[in-house]
């Protein structure tokens, strides 16, 4: 080829450039030229792969390059010369002949030359004899006239491919470039055919890196050949992205280039110092294939889904990701990370706000990494495949949706692990960037988390998913291997480091413990943190910016969809239930991916075992935890019971993990300094009901899973639960009194009640756990008040709205008063509305009056009940509840629909019943019930009682028997106090308890000077941590012992006792 300075000299005729960047450029040329410098000897050897070939000098010098290449191709014939070939290039071209001519012979055995000449001709379609010309091989006729026909070589293949590049494109049908990249293509096959080593490999070799380095040369300089036009970055671009309609080229013209094509242009170009120029358009046309259009799109009009756009894109992306410098290149993007003044990215829908420039959203859109998390499966246009999923759709039906819908998105998200992999591999610089990118990504979606999140200030959600699914498989090496897991540091010094995580942890999260001590001071002045500690943290925080959060929208809308279903008066056509519904199963698309949850699962169970590891790092078991967001307990929690709700087949397999996580939930129950907040530890017995208790002891469960379930042994088996998940449980009864809403606490307390039975029933072992408690009198009697208050206020509502549901149930069924009555709409609603209450709070009463059988049939538990400031409360419920139960709205109420709201008359009555008999052999139970106004104003209660179990034949006759001697020991004690008022005729004021009116026998001060009795202001307490008087905070502590008060009590009782000695 002809090195002058054509090109410059034409730009600087037009003016465009002056002549010190003409000569600037040109040398610039020439050094990339200069790699095409001839050996003086052809390499022999393996080191031929990398001897440089000889420069292309190859030039018509009396026609214009047209006219050559008309003479070259295999329909026309030689014209005439088109140029002289110089005497040395000849000389060469030449040289091979005797070989030519010795290997044309068919009797003769071919030499290495031919093989490796015929090799070349099926590689570069390029030929100097005739007789080879055929279809899809080209004939040079020029060259061949000026040298003869002569075999290809590694001398001669340089300027041959060189006028097969110049070669006018319309008349050789394809781009220069796709010409070299077919070409190698056919070169590698050629090379993989090639048994040994040798002459022929060695020749095939070069060619491969002959290619190559031209391809660079056309990709940087771009006029090096006169019909080469300067498109050959876009072409490429084309080609690796699959999309030739984008490069002027029809689909058949062109193949992705492989991937030993782009691993060798991308080392020549690194070579050269031409690499950021080669790749950076490569991976803008890549980035800019990813993004969604700029223009927001009109109402109506659904998102873009997955295409074979986005997998091309990707695709080039991980095949350029192999060659490590690539990853450098791209890790050092202006638009890796979003700079400090982001322009604000357009909204997606046209009424949206315009998102905030350093936000979830303008990280999708502003960033090159962005580009590649977001592509989704839109909930919108997956739901389209449900549309009628409100009339019913088979299982199979659905199942095979999901496979589908989910088969792009799997691969997809494949294509993001790979590209996240490759910059991690790619060398210090690109691995810290990516972390960098991940942690702003975090920070930036902060707001993710909350119940109804701002979307023009955080990621989509498939975003988000997407990048914990990459992080979580970027986690498997730990999370698979124990010995890794072990790597991850037992501190919280990285989260505590805003230096480190860029903002991934805000500081103004809630703490798990507000009392544990802050690592942050620390943290700066430790060593680096570990890449697996890194990776597990932030995973932890994407997962709950994403997965986690999404989960508990997802049950919002789940709840929501029941209560319409619920409400709707024809389900199968009602097209609101239908939006809904599609929705659901659409966001299931996503949610639910299998490898999604199974890789969730796994971090539960390391996240897990690592809380257990910072356990025992405690310098003392009374220590706190290192300081640590609250969410990170909580998400494990969350995640796992969501799954054993909806998706319980996601569990499969996951035992050990959900081993891990009871050990830890069991740990943190039994030390509950540790969890500061009520409602998390509520949770906790929230989580061993739905995921550890099997089926056939939940009432509400549904179908047993098919799949072996060895986790739910773990209740009953453990030796951790064994020792200490009782007594657990029995304080978070009590404690759920004082903490928990009106709402929350009747279902948590019915979960720990269904636990407390099984548990109960399980052995001796947990049986002394029961025990070991109800000796710690202050915890027990506050779980005792708990369950009692629990019991009563209970079966009173239940009682209220069972009569109301019978009224309007016998009003329905009169048709004539139903049609009449004006106000049906707000009857059925409040008909409805009771019908859940009544059927919530049945599942708890049934569980609470049970739980007070069964644990007073104890000796030892029944110690505690006897207590002075419990045993008022405990004989108040039972006796309030037998009112209830005995009287006209008792055992005698007929609803419906008693069955379906779990209404069981007669067996509370048993159970009731049967607490009062294990009593019977205690006198202060007698003297309590005589003296508690439930007795004084329904004396008959009791005979009335006795009088229906006899009737209803539901306890056995020794139990009757006892029963019967605890109303004749009762209605004794009720007359000997009553004899013994009479006696005291009138008391001073100051000696009466002023709640209860009667003389106080154990009288103490209160802080505000009040005195009361001591039984009645614990009693108090237990409900209500204020003064009664004046609402001040109170404390046991406070109290004082009124001496004074019970020295004169004592004083008035032996002047009454001396006064009736003298009047005898």
């Amino acid at each position: 080829r002809d090195l002058s300075k054509s090109g410059c000299r034409r730009e600087l005729e037009s003016g465009a450039m002056d002549e010190a960047a003409a000569d600037q450029r040109e040398k610039a040329r020439m050094k990339r030229l200069a790699r095409f410098a001839s050996p003086t000897s052809p390499p022999q050897g393996p080191g031929l792969a990398d001897a440089p070939p000889p420069p292309p000098q190859l030039r018509a010098t009396s026609s214009s390059s047209s006219d050559v290449f008309d003479d070259c191709s295999p329909q026309s014939t030689p014209r005439g010369a088109a140029g002289a070939t110089p005497p040395h290039k000849k000389a060469a071209l030449s040289s091979v002949s005797a070989t030519d001519a010795a290997a044309s012979s068919p009797r003769q055995a071919k030499s290495p030359g031919a093989v490796a000449s015929a090799a070349l001709v099926r590689v570069l379609q390029i030929t100097l004899k005739k007789r080879e010309e055929r279809a899809g091989v080209l004939y040079l006729s020029e060259i061949a006239s000026n040298v003869g026909e002569v075999e290809l070589s590694a001398l001669n293949i340089d300027e041959l491919v060189a006028a097969r590049l110049s070669m006018d494109q319309k008349k050789a049908g394809m781009h220069p470039l796709v010409y070299l990249m077919q070409a190698h293509r056919r070169c590698t096959d050629e090379i993989r055919n090639v048994r040994a080593p040798g002459e022929v490999r060695d020749t095939l070799v070069a060619a491969s890196k002959l290619l190559a380095r031209y391809a660079v040369s056309l990709l940087t300089v771009p006029d090096m050949f006169d019909n080469a036009v300067g498109d050959s970055d876009k072409v490429l671009s084309a080609a690796l992205l699959g999309s030739p309609a984008s490069s002027g080229l029809g689909a058949g013209m062109m193949q992705a280039p492989s991937q030993g094509f782009m691993s060798q242009v991308l080392a020549e170009a690194a070579e050269q110092e031409t690499l950021t120029e080669v790749v950076s358009p490569l991976l803008d046309a890549a980035v800019q294939a990813l993004k969604p259009p700029a223009q927001p799109l009109p109402l109506g009009q659904p998102p873009e889904d997955i295409g074979e756009r986005h997998f091309g894109a990707a695709r080039a992306l991980v095949a350029l990701f192999k060659e490590k410098p690539v990853t450098s290149a791209f890790s050092q993007r202006h638009d890796f990370f979003l700079p400090a003044e982001a322009a604000a990215p357009p909204p997606q829908l046209f009424f949206m706000p315009p998102p905030s420039p350093r936000s979830g959203p303008a990280v999708e859109a502003n960033t090159a990494l962005g580009a590649v998390v977001q592509q989704r499966v839109h909930a919108v246009v997956a739901g389209t495949n449900f549309a009628n999923i409100h009339r019913g759709m088979q299982v199979q039906e659905v199942e095979a949706q999901f496979r589908q819908l989910r088969m792009p998105l799997s691969n997809m998200q494949m294509s993001q692990v790979a590209i996240f992999n490759a910059l991690l591999r790619g060398g210090a610089s690109p691995r810290a960037a990516l972390l960098r990118w991940i942690c702003e990504a975090a920070a930036a979606n902060d707001a993710a988390g909350a119940t109804q999140p701002d979307r023009s200030k955080v990621s989509s959600d498939g975003f988000l998913l997407n990048l914990g699914f990459v992080l979580l498989e970027l986690s498997k090496p730990f999370l698979e291997e124990q010995t890794k897991a072990n790597l991850i540091r037992t501190d919280t010094k990285f989260v505590a480091a805003a230096e480190r995580h860029y903002g991934a942890f805000p500081d103004d999260l809630q703490p798990l413990s507000p009392s544990a001590a802050d690592p942050a001071a620390a943290a700066a002045a430790d060593g680096d943190v570990n890449f697996i500690t890194q990776c597990f943290f932030l995973t932890w925080r994407v997962l709950h910016l994403g997965l986690v959060s999404q989960l508990a929208r997802h049950e919002n809308l789940l709840r929501h969809i029941n209560r319409i279903h619920h409400q709707s008066a024809d389900p199968a056509n009602d097209l609101q239930l239908s939006r809904f519904m599609q929705q659901q199963f659409g966001t299931m698309v996503s949610l639910y991916q299998p490898a999604l949850l199974s890789g969730a699962m796994a971090f539960v169970g390391t996240a897990a075992r690592w809380i257990m590891r910072l356990l025992g790092t405690r310098a003392n078991p009374d220590s706190q935890l290192p300081r640590m967001p609250e969410h990170f307990v909580e998400d494990l929690v969350a995640l796992t019971m969501h799954l054993a709700i909806y998706e319980p087949h996601a569990l499969e397999g996951a035992s050990s993990h959900l081993t891990s996580l009871f050990e830890c939930v069991v740990a943190l129950l039994s030390e509950p300094q540790l969890v500061h907040s009520p409602h998390l530890r509520a949770k906790f017995a929230q989580l061993l009901y739905h995921v550890y208790l099997a089926a056939e002891h939940k009432p509400d469960a549904g179908r047993a899973m098919k799949f072996a379930q060895p986790h739910q042994n773990l209740l009953q088996m453990h030796p951790r639960a064994q020792v200490d998940l009782a007594q657990a449980l029995l304080k978070l009864y009590g404690a759920v009194e004082a903490h928990l809403d009106v709402y929350e606490k009747p279902d948590v307390r019915c979960r720990i009640a269904r636990l407390l039975k099984h548990l109960w029933g399980s052995g001796t072992e947990h049986r002394n756990t029961f025990q070991r408690i109800a000796a710690e009198q202050e915890s027990f009697v506050r779980f005792a008040n708990g369950l009692m208050n629990e019991t009563n206020s209970l079966v009173a509502n239940i009682m209220d709205k069972l009569t109301e549901i019978r009224n309007v149930q016998v009003l329905r069924q009169d048709a004539a008063k139903w049609a009449a009555e004006p106000n049906q709409d707000d009857l059925l609603a409040r008909h409805a509305e009771n019908e859940r209450s009544v059927k919530a709070n049945l599942s708890l009463g049934n569980e609470t009056i049970h739980m007070l059988a069964y644990l007073t049939s104890d000796s030892e538990i029944q110690k505690p009940f006897l207590l002075p400031e419990i045993l008022p409360r405990l004989t108040t419920t039972v006796l309030s509840v037998l009112t209830k139960l005995v009287g006209a709205k008792g055992v005698n109420i007929k609803v419906n629909n008693a069955e379906e709201l779990d209404f069981r008359p007669q067996e509370m009555l048993a159970e009731l019943c049967r607490t009062i008999i294990h009593f019977a052999p205690y006198e202060s139970f007698h003297a309590a019930i005589a003296a508690d106004g439930y007795y004084h104003t329904s004396p008959g209660l009791l005979p009335k009682a006795l009088s229906t179990v006899k009737k209803l034949h539901i306890l056995t006759a020794a139990e009757v028997e006892e029963l019967e001697r605890v109303v004749t020991s009762s209605g004794a004690a009720a007359e000997a106090a009553a004899a013994a008022e009479a006696e005291d005729g009138d008391v001073p004021e100051d000696f009466l308890d002023p709640i209860l009116c009667t003389i106080m026998t154990d009288p103490v001060r209160l802080p505000s000077g009040h005195v009361m009795q001591r039984a009645t202001i614990l009693q108090h307490l237990l409900n209500d941590e204020h003064n009664p008087f004046t609402r001040a905070p109170l404390k046991v502590e406070e109290l004082v012992d009124a001496d004074d008060i019970k020295a004169k009590i004592a004083h008035w009782r032996e002047s009454r006792m001396e006064v009736e000695t003298g009047l005898k």
